[in-house]
């Protein structure tokens, strides 16, 4: 069965609530799927698709203007919301405040799964009783569109049909799902090395750009013991050496000493060098 390119939206039918964002129906469950409601004017659900909502969810459908084909469409591909549940407090051996009026089934569990031989703990097991025998799943399959002509046999047989086609697209959208996110852990880890391998090659960057910042630094230095004057600490351009010892120092200091600064021997005489 082909995976339903529309749908109810199960919040406004269950809960009377939803998000203006909803990508999904809002309509009166029974109308959508039958074309036709039994309470009329009196159902508090809606009853058009010439709405804003629907029409925008419409519209981005195969059913853009063909409103009238959703219903068999909607038959045709069942969903969790337009599949009849069983009714909890049923489920759970409670009473149910609605009785015959109530929205779910009162019948036994495992008949809307596999082929109950009338067990013990629910005392239900024909999904056609109808509200005199105070029993309100005659009304909930009209509701849900089926066809109560057919046999309570063949109407147990399609829901059984519904259920493990719906399992079964359940469990491929699962899978899917799955298959998704180990796609994306797998990105991830992949996104998590190339960050590590940046990383790594980075730190390896900064510790080059440091040697060379180092490098420099010390070039910087031993140019400064060519160009800047021991005695004054300054850049200088006119030099003189010191006879004998050969040692330099800038003109103008030179003048002052007596002996060389760097190895004490006496100056004799200075010789301008530049």
């Amino acid at each position: 069965m082909a995976t339903p390119l529309i749908e109810l939206c199960p919040n406004y039918y269950w809960k009377k609530q939803c998000t203006v964002e909803c990508q999904r129906l809002h309509l009166c469950l029974q109308f959508a799927l039958t074309s036709e409601c039994l309470y009329g004017q009196r159902c508090i659900f809606l009853h058009r698709f010439n709405i804003s909502h629907n029409e925008k969810v419409l519209a981005s459908t195969i059913f853009a203007g063909q409103s009238s084909r959703v219903p068999e469409f909607l038959r045709n591909n069942r969903t969790q919301c337009t599949i009849p549940r069983v009714c909890k407090n049923y489920e759970n051996r409670r009473p149910c405040d609605f009785q015959y009026e109530c929205k779910f089934l009162h019948i036994c569990p495992s008949s809307l799964i596999n082929n109950c031989v009338r067990c013990q703990r629910f005392g239900c097991h024909d999904i056609k009783l109808d509200a005199a025998n105070g029993s309100p799943n005659l009304n909930v399959l009209q509701k849900f569109g089926f066809d109560c002509s057919l046999s309570s046999l063949e109407i147990l047989k399609e829901l059984q049909r519904m259920h493990e086609e719906l399992q079964t697209r359940l469990t491929i959208k699962q899978a899917e799902k799955g298959s998704l996110v180990n796609d994306l852990a797998q990105d991830f880890e992949e996104q998590i090395d190339i960050n590590r391998r940046y990383q790594s090659d980075n730190r390896r960057l900064q510790t080059k750009v440091k040697t060379v910042e180092e490098r420099e630094r010390m070039r910087q230095l031993k140019l400064r013991d060519f160009t800047d004057c021991r005695i004054c600490c300054e850049e200088r351009e006119e030099w003189s050496a010191i006879d004998p010892c050969g040692h330099a120092l800038c003109t103008e200091c030179i003048t002052y000493i007596i002996e060389c600064p760097f190895c004490r021997t006496p100056v004799d005489k200075t010789l301008r060098l530049f």
